[in-house]
């Protein structure tokens, strides 16, 4: 299993968060897809040997949202990104 993390500047309310989740959770190979209205980040486990991230932001893309991988770091994204 693997872990990406989004930033997603659409990802404001809890509305987006479900439409989100309604987009990728039902992808096979997605097992689990949480958000973090704060850090405009989106989570998703999924199994690397059935989807790719690329088709992951493609689905995002497809209903509306502009879905990058989030900055690696050590902060937690609320100041610098």
């Amino acid at each position: 299993m693997k872990t990406e993390i989004f930033k997603i500047p659409e990802l404001q309310d809890k509305e987006n968060a479900f439409v989100l989740a309604r987009v990728l959770q039902p992808m096979k190979g997605v097992s689990q897809v949480s958000a973090s209205l704060a850090q405009q980040r989106l989570t998703v486990l999924f199994d690397s040997t059935i989807i790719s991230s690329a088709e992951l932001r493609e689905a995002m893309s497809g209903a509306g949202f502009n879905a990058a991988p989030a900055p690696a770091g050590g902060c937690c994204g609320g100041c610098c990104g």
